[in-house]
């Protein structure tokens, strides 16, 4: 029983890797820097998309390859919420806005930038205007990523994260550490010899390691395999989940396929629907 649940936990944390378009595991895809590519570059999507839907959320993207909206749906494919994306003329997101379902403004979130195009800040705002929470980055000479600092209402700090780049800039690994200044995660990368990257994640409790999980990435950056070890309790417990995809006619994934103890425990489908849609391109190959 308690292996059941600890799988189904392995199974939620795979999942919520694929909210939005899901494949914003590539190298530094995840770290908020210039906006000088479109999103369909950043979540390797083969062009021209026009929405990505997974499960009770869609994507959708402007001609230029920017996501323009995302909807949220209920069970009965009723819309609960509305985001609106808006950009700066050089393709920088400067706010995102989300509705509720009677048009209401939910809360919404301001990007800011430096003179470099550089984001150097995050505000989410309720419906009043009122502070929720903000991030805060600074960069090094060469516009990589620092250190980001996350915040709860006012200047509570909730986390610091700072990055470490290999010789050649890629990311090598981050360290994680709580409001107190207490370490609470430790992430190392590494590439592979096919093209992709490795993972070890090093999750701490009090002081020593709690958990480690590894994830494996092939070159399209999408995750293969997650191994995960709980330590503690005089025992160690260790969960091996795989990945297997199917793709469509221009090479984007449309079923996503979750593997326990060597059986098919969940699959995801994701719809694509593209601008020039004159042949059933979301057809497997």
């Amino acid at each position: 029983m308690k292996r059941c649940l600890f799988e189904r936990i392995l199974l939620l944390f795979s999942i919520s890797l694929m909210v939005g378009c899901g494949v914003r595991n590539a190298p530094d895809a995840d770290l908020p820097g210039k906006a000088d590519d479109p999103d369909l570059i950043r979540m390797h999507l083969n062009g021209p998309v026009r929405s990505v839907q997974i499960n009770a959320m869609e994507t959708v993207f402007n001609s230029q390859g920017y996501i323009s909206e995302v909807n949220r749906y209920n069970e009965e494919g009723k819309l609960l919420s509305k985001e609106i994306r808006n950009y700066q003329q050089s393709g920088a997101l400067s706010e995102a806005t989300v509705y509720v379902v009677d048009g209401r403004l939910d809360y919404r979130t301001v990007y800011e930038y430096d003179e470099r195009g550089l984001r150097t800040g995050i505000r989410s705002l309720d419906a009043s205007d009122q502070l929720i929470s903000r991030e805060a980055f600074t960069y090094n000479r060469e516009g990589r990523m620092q250190e980001a600092l996350r915040y709860r209402s006012g200047d509570t700090l909730e986390s610091r994260t700072v990055y470490a780049y290999a010789a050649d800039g890629t990311l090598k690994g981050s360290e994680l550490f709580r409001g107190d200044g207490r370490l609470g995660e430790r992430m190392e990368r590494k590439p592979t010899e096919d093209g992709g990257f490795r993972e070890v994640i090093r999750a701490y409790a009090n002081g020593r390691v709690s958990m480690t999980r590894t994830r494996v990435f092939n070159q399209r950056g999408e995750q293969t395999e997650v191994l995960t070890v709980f330590s503690g309790r005089g025992r160690a417990r260790t969960y091996r989940m795989l990945s297997e995809y199917e793709y469509d006619a221009r090479g984007n994934w449309t079923r996503r396929t979750q593997i326990i103890g060597g059986k098919p425990q969940y699959s995801v489908v994701r719809t694509i629907v593209y601008f020039d849609a004159g042949a059933d391109t979301n057809a497997p190959r």
